[in-house]
């Protein structure tokens, strides 16, 4: 398993030694250049037919333009096999060269619908590994009635959703709201925690905490309709607060049921005033999905899969 990965890797790298894979030391990838020379050499490499004498696996992570990146140098004595997330349309184009370049016999992908695509595409065995999180360290914070926060719009605002919290606040339903800062052009102005500790206190201390999947708060060529489950929804569950937006179909379909009260589009005010009005009603609701999270949303869990399915296809 190679070390190189951003900060929301990590935590996978960090399991990933538990369940027994041995990390590599990780590597910098030469700048100058290198995305013109070395897809040359691997291709004299591939033609002389020299990957064949690969015959450990290596487990790297990568976001999906810097796959070739990461793997330097490794693919010259290992079979690359990328763990991949933020597959967005932007990066398929390089992602599928550098995948075919480096004849990686397996992949995995935290995308469900880019797994299938990287399959049907690339003749390439794929397996979907849901976004995982490391389950220590979150606080389960007191009941909803006892919260300070009403609301927390966590991470990317749907601007239509975010009109309606707006117009919740002026009409005195929401006393208490918390949430990035964006400029007029849409980027990010400021965050609303600093750091994961203040993050994890605020979840904590919120009733109401807001979620959509990025395909319905991005343009959608942004996102190019690939709707995925991100370590958010997680970690609002294992707060124990309650969300409000649109759970992604992966969530669903790995837990069993749904987690998140979609939006009544038709009178979203109304809906959260009465929500935030009947909290205790949700309490329920929170330890359920508490209960699931701790039991599901581990990446621990995903490692014997991720194993058995290498095994199984590397024979």
């Amino acid at each position: 398993m190679s070390q190189d990965f951003q900060f929301y890797m990590h935590q996978f790298i960090e399991s990933g030694k538990n369940a027994g894979m041995l990390p590599l030391k990780d590597v910098s990838s030469p700048k100058h250049l290198f995305r013109r020379i070395m897809p040359f050499i691997l291709f004299v490499l591939n033609y002389l037919k020299l990957f064949k004498l690969r015959r450990k696996v290596l487990i790297t992570t990568s976001r999906g333009d810097g796959i070739l990146e990461a793997a330097y140098p490794h693919y010259l004595n290992y079979q690359i096999i990328p763990m991949l997330w933020d597959t967005w349309p932007k990066e398929q184009e390089r992602l599928f060269k550098d995948l075919r370049i480096l004849k990686c016999p397996l992949a995995l992908v935290t995308a469900r619908q880019m797994a299938e695509r990287i399959k049907q595409e690339l003749n390439i065995k794929t397996l979907w590994v849901p976004e995982g999180i490391n389950t220590q360290g979150f606080i389960t914070g007191d009941d909803l009635y006892l919260r300070p926060i009403d609301v927390y719009e966590l991470g990317r605002q749907h601007l239509t959703y975010h009109r309606a919290i707006e117009n919740a606040i002026y009409q005195g339903s929401i006393k208490t709201w918390k949430g990035n800062t964006y400029n007029a052009d849409g980027t990010l102005k400021l965050l609303a925690c600093k750091g994961t500790e203040e993050l994890k206190k605020t979840l904590s201390s919120s009733k109401v905490v807001i979620c959509f999947p990025k395909s319905d708060t991005d343009k959608a060529d942004a996102s190019g309709g690939i709707e995925t489950l991100t370590q958010r929804y997680w970690e609002v569950m294992l707060s124990r607060s309650v969300i409000i937006g649109r759970a992604p179909k992966e969530l669903i379909d790995l837990i069993g049921y749904n987690p998140v009260i979609d939006v009544d589009w038709d009178a979203p005010e109304k809906q959260i005033a009465i929500i935030i009005s009947h909290i205790s009603n949700y309490q329920s609701l929170v330890d359920k999905n508490y209960a699931t999270a701790c039991k599901i949303a581990s990446w621990d869990n995903r490692m014997e899969m991720i194993k058995s399915f290498i095994k199984e296809n590397l024979n």
